[in-house]
């Protein structure tokens, strides 16, 4: 299929020949109505836009045949389903990401609806979600450079990036209009994201607590409960003898503090009550804070 051939048309379905090995340079760009198209093995070739802008394409899957997407081929579309053949050599939608991804690169070259970025990605490609319809997005550690355009148009109002790092981004990867939009990122690097454009442009900058950091501090707090658990048990060994003793000494085990004569051994056990309740408080004290840490890791800071 030759460049252009199809390019703003009203075609609505194709059946493409399972002898055809090439489809041109924006062969279907701006086909609006264009709602299906299934790609056959034996394809080899795909152009530059080839897809581009058809807007009503939901479902896309690559065969394994496909050895070359020109750029912007599958861009500025609502894909709800993305899909490669495992047999695939040179693309993939690892983990059943729902994203079109080149394998050598870890670049994701289309996502849509439905895309979950894998942690191995390190380039968001231009234009892959733009106007893709999505409204937020988690974007992993990994991702090193987010080219122009990758995120234009997609009505997204939430951005969750975990690079401790800010990646590489231009004026354009977000869209120009940035105040109504929150982006979340590492409580540690909110203000390397504070100091550089285009990150620093978003309405609202919300930090988490790194994951690492708040399992250890969630095993820290486990300890302190252990060791006041143990501690209790201690105290509670040492009025079990008490009382024991008292009991020898013919006291009553519900009235002791009116009956007992040694003053000694009262002291003692008062003293005993008095460490449990403080210690009790402590582990309520150690229990909240685990709740914290375990429920809710998201911190809003607001923008300086």
């Amino acid at each position: 299929i030759g460049n252009h051939a199809f390019r703003n048309t009203a075609v609505e379905k194709l059946m493409l020949p399972k002898t055809l090995t090439a489809i041109g340079d924006y062969a279907f760009f701006w086909s609006s109505n264009l709602g299906e198209i299934t790609l056959h093995e034996g394809l080899i070739t795909i152009g530059a836009g080839a897809f581009q802008s058809c807007g009503k394409l939901s479902e896309l899957y690559i065969p394994a045949s496909i050895t070359s997407i020109g750029s912007l081929a599958f861009v500025a579309v609502p894909w709800t389903s993305i899909t490669v053949s495992g047999d695939n050599k040179v693309y993939d939608s690892r983990n059943n990401c729902h994203a079109l991804i080149e394998t050598a690169t870890n670049k994701l070259l289309a996502g849509g609806l439905n895309t979950v970025i894998p942690e191995d990605v390190k380039v968001i490609g231009e234009a892959a979600f733009c106007f893709s319809g999505i409204t937020s997005v988690s974007i992993p550690a990994s991702v090193e450079t987010i080219e122009s355009q990758a995120f234009l148009g997609s009505d997204i109002t939430h951005i969750v990036c975990s690079a401790t790092t800010p990646p590489n981004a231009d004026d354009y990867s977000f869209g120009e209009i940035l105040d109504e939009k929150t982006l979340t990122v590492p409580e540690a690097s909110i203000e390397l994201y504070r100091a550089v454009t285009p990150w620093s442009r978003f309405g609202t900058i919300e930090g988490y607590e790194d994951p690492a950091a708040l399992e250890q501090a969630v095993a820290e707090i486990q300890e302190q409960l252990m060791q006041l658990a143990a501690r209790i048990t201690a105290e509670d060994t040492e009025i079990a003898m008490l009382q024991e003793y008292c009991q020898m000494m013919n006291a009553s085990g519900t009235d002791f503090f009116m009956r007992a004569t040694d003053e000694e051994f009262k002291a003692q056990l008062e003293d005993c009550f008095a460490k449990i309740e403080s210690l009790m408080a402590s582990m309520a004290v150690c229990h909240q804070r685990y709740n914290e840490l375990a429920n809710s890791s998201v911190r809003k800071i607001g923008r300086a």
